[in-house]
């Protein structure tokens, strides 16, 4: 099963009828409560349900509804759940999180920031008081917050927490909005910083920038294989690309030119680093926009995720494409001193024994969630029919006959509550300025504005008369607030500036009006110049404009045309995520490995399979076995005379602290060769290079972990034994 929708639930008909001649008090419910998690036995879910249903309407005084248990059953399955907004997924994930309490899991709940994790966590608290649960809210490098039943953390708090070191039991994870953490932030990792210190090749991408600057580039269409087509000799320009599919190749002809640049004939062959530092500048020119894909604030880049329009803090592009934006926006380089100690989400969340989550539009990544994480997905209807009339598009030739439809339509629209939804933070200023000189007063919301005044603005959106612009970040994470006055007036009118590249921002972003049954509408203007049509093929856009010129009924024809642009375009960043998860599991599970290997060395295996492994060394390290065996003697005579029990100690930190130490870089270069491999080698033959390269590396660090731990052992002041 991959996907189901879920309309009834006999688990929870049953609970209804169980409750219906089963009345319990508080401190009934407590007791069962209690005792049921004691004896950890109980398989009868309707006992379970009237327990938690008796709770919670005593001690936070609401009700759930049969949707809400729904839910929490599904929770508690396994499943991934699409749970609309406005639902009531936060008592959902409660009554889930009860559940699995009585089983004695310990859970965590991941919200998408610090604000709703506090308010998730604030709302349940009484009533995990009441049944004496340990709770905790994660304020960042807290050791002891874990050793509590139940945890309530926005998902950066709780990465940061693992990267600095603190244990994480790593039991159930229940995460909210669960597609923004696993799917949309799958490309960026989260980092810290260490101490350990790293020289990022901040002359070779200066040099790279130099030179594609001086490359002519031409675009191809989606459907060419883009490998096969540079290389053809006849091309005029020296690299071809695809917004589409997000990918460039340098042609015959720009090879032809770096050969003549670098004086060698076989540049391709004896430069392959270099290679892959000008298709990293390229690609952070072609395919990385200011103000779209990432902002510069206080001399550092900041990306905005693309699926909810929100700068992020703590993040960077994976591997070197950090520093080729850094170079290309003429910025310090920031990575060039010291390494990061960093992490994907997807990895970070794979760990769990039991990963489950719920939003408002997993449906539609379900490819991800099926394939990578090997789970199902289930949808629960809205409890009262949705009221949303969403109206047929409207498209025009260009920006300024869509923004002049936008003024009318707003003006025609007096009293109803109006959101502007922009592509990015540059057209929600355009936006704002052409409501301004047509004196129509507005408020915006976009990355600039700090949080305490992105509350205020969103709290009052929803009044009469309010107009407010903003981009995609109104997607996520807000509530705007509608009066039962303004249902009169048709409720919140959603206007949308263009379609995303991913339908399930489309989604979200409507999905602000007619929230729990109240009314609302929403409508898309689209315009020839926005950038999804940037990715269809020219033909195809000849015929709209025509059509457009000629006052032609086109609905269908456009929605054909931009769900078909949506799918292709998904389908492929599906691939990229999937094909970046199987990178980085490889090197989360190499880092698992060496650490496991670390662990079962001791002080005995270091007289004798470690020193065989050194002697064995110098071929891959460059290190004479003359000199290692000369080593290995200065590290025998300064511990034969050592209190032994100090010495093993000694040699087990020493081995964690190498490891730690070795990592860092070792990650770093395995994940620069990845690069290398994806550029220089078909698809089919990439993963099984890359295990092969990495096995490489590990038996690499595995020695120089040992050599450093004998060099120090070779020359450490130690502690002698009396009378030696």
């Amino acid at each position: 099963m991959k996907f189901k929708l879920i309309k009834h639930n006999k688990k929870v008909y049953s609970f209804r009828k169980h409750m219906k001649y089963n009345k319990l008090t508080v401190q009934d419910a407590i007791k069962e409560y209690k005792e049921i998690k004691t004896n950890n036995e109980d398989k009868d879910i309707a006992r379970k349900l009237n327990i938690i249903d008796t709770l919670i309407y005593n001690k936070i005084g609401l009700k759930p509804y049969d949707e809400q248990y729904y839910c929490a059953l599904c929770l508690l399955e396994g499943k991934i759940v699409e749970f609309a907004t406005g639902e009531g997924k936060t008592l959902a994930i409660v009554i889930a999180t009860l559940l699995y309490n009585m089983a004695n899991e310990k859970v965590h709940i991941v919200t998408v920031n610090n604000y709703l994790a506090q308010r998730d966590y604030e709302f349940a608290k009484p009533l995990y008081d009441t049944l004496h649960i340990t709770t905790g809210l994660n304020k960042r490098n807290d050791k002891d917050l874990y050793k509590n039943e139940i945890v309530y953390s926005a998902s950066e708090d709780i990465v940061f927490d693992y990267l600095t070191g603190i244990e994480n039991p790593f039991e159930t994870v229940i995460i909210d909005e669960i597609d923004y953490s696993v799917v949309e932030s799958a490309n960026s990792n989260f980092s810290v910083n260490t101490e350990y210190k790293y020289k990022a090749p901040e002359k070779e991408y200066k040099l790279a920038k130099e030179i594609i600057n001086c490359f002519e580039g031409s675009e191809v269409k989606r459907t060419t294989d883009i490998f096969i087509e540079s290389l053809k000799k006849e091309l005029k320009s020296d690299y071809i690309y695809s917004l589409g599919k997000r990918s460039v190749h340098i042609t015959y002809r720009g090879i032809e030119k770096l050969n003549r640049i670098f004086n060698d004939d076989n540049f391709l062959q004896n430069n392959s680093k270099f290679y892959s530092t000008l298709i990293t500048s390229l690609e952070a020119k072609l395919f990385y926009k200011n103000g779209i894909n990432y902002i510069v604030q206080n001399n550092k880049v900041k990306i905005i995720n693309e699926y909810n329009g929100r700068a992020k803090d703590n993040s960077n592009y994976k591997d070197e494409l950090q520093i080729a934006i850094e170079i290309k926006e003429n910025l310090p380089v920031l990575s060039k001193t010291l390494l990061s100690n960093s992490i994907s989400y997807q990895i970070f969340f794979g760990k769990y024994k039991n990963m489950i989550g719920l939003s408002g539009t997993v449906k539609d990544a379900r490819d991800d969630f099926n394939v990578i994480f090997k789970k199902d997905i289930v949808a629960i209807p809205e409890r009262i029919k949705n009221k949303r009339d969403i109206l047929p598009d409207k498209t025009f030739l260009t920006k300024k006959d869509k923004y002049n439809y936008l003024v009318k339509e707003i003006k025609k629209n007096k009293k109803q509550p109006i959101l502007i939804v922009a592509e990015d933070e540059k057209s929600s200023v355009e936006v704002q300025k052409v409501l301004k000189e047509s004196k129509i007063t507005n408020n915006i919301l976009n990355n600039s504005i700090e949080l305490e005044k992105e509350k205020e603005i969103i709290k009052k959106a929803g009044n009469e008369n309010t107009i407010l612009i903003s981009t995609n970040m109104i997607g996520r994470g807000t509530d705007i607030y509608i009066d039962s006055k303004i249902n009169k007036y048709g409720g919140l009118y959603v206007i949308v500036l263009q379609h995303y590249f991913s339908k399930r921002i489309d989604r979200q972003i409507i999905g602000r009006s007619a929230r729990q049954g109240k009314k609302g509408k929403a409508i898309f203007l689209n315009s020839l110049e926005d950038s999804i049509f940037k990715s269809v093929n020219k033909r195809k856009i000849e015929i709209i404009k025509n059509n457009i010129l000629n006052k032609k009924q086109m609905d269908k024809q456009i929605d054909k045309v931009i769900r078909s642009t949506q799918e292709e375009l998904e389908g492929g960043k599906f691939i990229r995520r999937k094909k970046i998860y199987e990178r980085d599991y490889l090197i989360e599970q190499q880092r698992n490995n060496l650490k496991d290997y670390i662990k079962g060395i001791n002080y005995t295996d270091w007289n004798n399979e470690a020193k065989k492994m050194l002697l064995e060394s110098d071929n891959n390290l460059g290190i004479s076995t003359r000199n290692i065996k000369k080593l290995i003697v200065e590290a025998e005579n300064n511990i034969k005379n050592t209190d032994i029990t100090i010495t093993k100690k000694l040699f087990k930190k020493l081995l964690v602290e190498m490891l730690n130490k070795h990592w860092l870089i070792h990650k770093k270069i395995i994940e620069d060769e990845y690069i290398n491999i994806v550029k220089l080698y078909e698809e089919k033959e990439q993963i099984y290079e890359y295990k092969k390269r990495c096995e490489d590396y590990s038996l690499k660090l595995k020695q120089a972990i040992l050599i450093d731990a004998t060099n120090y052992l070779a020359n450490a002041k130690l502690k002698y034994k009396k009378g030696a």
